[in-house]
This record gives structure tokens, sequence and C-alpha cells, in this order.
């Protein structure tokens, strides 16, 4: 699912998770009580950089760059809206099947006008966790 982050997430009040939701929070942190705006990138990059140093000592040299290509490419995800041509903020996040309504009524719920593009995936590779089914 695809969903623009500036839309829902922002307009929600949510965060998203890893080092991009601690990155948007300490910048409203900044932001709010210290008054300082602090671009996005400073935080990403300066939360990123010890996982990546880190890694590159320990996994090794090719596993790090494939990451730190990961990283910018995320930093970069944007896309281009069709009617108007106009660049914009998306998101990516996968969900199960039984998730997949109730995320769509609180998209519509939060921005009316969001664009939620639904795909079936063909195939999952990965450490994919399941909930225990009651």
């Amino acid at each position: 699912m695809a969903v623009n982050l500036s839309t829902f997430v922002h307009t929600a009040g949510l965060l998203p998770g890893g080092f991009t939701g601690i990155s948007l929070l300490l910048q409203e942190v900044f932001s709010k009580f210290l008054h300082l705006k602090v671009p996005f990138t400073v935080f990403y990059w300066g939360l990123n950089i010890v996982p990546a140093l880190i890694c590159f000592k320990y996994v090794g040299k090719r596993f790090t760059l494939l990451s730190v290509w990961a990283i910018i490419a995320s930093g970069l995800f944007t896309g281009k809206g069709c009617y108007k041509g106009a660049e914009r903020k998306m998101l990516y996040t996968v969900v199960s099947s039984d998730e997949e309504d109730k995320l769509v009524r609180s998209i519509k719920k939060t921005d009316p006008k969001a664009f939620v593009n639904i795909l079936q995936t063909k195939m999952l590779k990965g450490n994919f966790i399941m909930k225990k089914q009651d």
C-alpha cells in the first residue's frame, strides 16, 4: 500500500517506526521547544551513521554499502502525482489482508482525498512475522 505520508501520517499526528519516526520526533521537539528548524536529514543520517559503522566493521563492506544505499533511497522516496504532476511524499507499507480494511478506513477518515494503492503480493521473502491465530 502506498499512502501519501504528509496527508495521512502527519495529519493524524502519527509517527512511523524506526529512525524515520525518531527523526521526525526530534525535528518536532527541536522546533517546538528550542525554536530551531533542523532538517530531517540531519537527524536521519545522524541516527543511521552509528549502525552503519558497526555494520561496516562486523558484517562487511558490501552489506554496509547496500544498506547505506537503501537509507539514501528511502530518504528520496517521493512520487509524482499523475493528476497535477506535483511531487508527493509517499509511504509504502505492507499489511495483511485482515488489516487492509481497517487501515483504509482510518486513512479515509483522516483524509478523504488520500490516494491509496492496494496491491496483492505475489511473493514475500524475509523474516515476515505472522500473528498467532487464536
